[in-house]
């Protein structure tokens, strides 16, 4: 069953609205990137984020568990969207930060992936649903 246009935006404000609650345990690898990931916020602003001014800060923030699932997939998608020279990198040296970056969405997607299809269903479920229609008295 597919969704309409108006039932994924839903869905998908659902997913983010959920993914706000999860946490990327640090690991070795989101130790490494984490710092690049800020690095790269340098050549990112709050508008081409599309992050409002107020909620900016919060790219910034982690805790003693790790970094909030939706602010590591913007900074994943911010890191991949840099280039080398922004990076003051080598050519060689920006292969193993995208190797990297992968790992961690990688690491990303399998968090979310349960969720995502969690929510799905409940929407198809929903979108089934025989509709009761109640008949007003004459």
């Amino acid at each position: 069953m597919q969704l309409d246009p108006m039932q994924q935006q839903k869905a998908a404000q659902e997913i983010n609205k959920r993914l706000e609650r999860v946490t990327l345990s640090w690991n070795n690898d989101l130790r490494e990137w984490h710092p690049l990931a800020l690095k790269a916020l340098e050549f990112a602003s709050c508008a081409l984020l599309q992050v409002p001014q107020n909620k900016y800060r919060e790219l910034l923030k982690t805790d003693t568990h790790g970094i909030n699932a939706n602010v590591a997939a913007l900074l994943a998608n911010n890191l991949e969207a840099r280039s080398p020279k922004e990076l003051d990198v080598t050519i060689e040296e920006y292969v193993n930060i995208l190797e990297l970056n992968q790992r961690v969405a990688d690491h990303w997607e399998a968090l979310v992936a349960p969720i995502r299809q969690t929510v799905l269903k409940e929407f198809e479920l929903q979108a089934a649903a025989p509709k009761i229609h109640t008949i007003d008295k004459v």
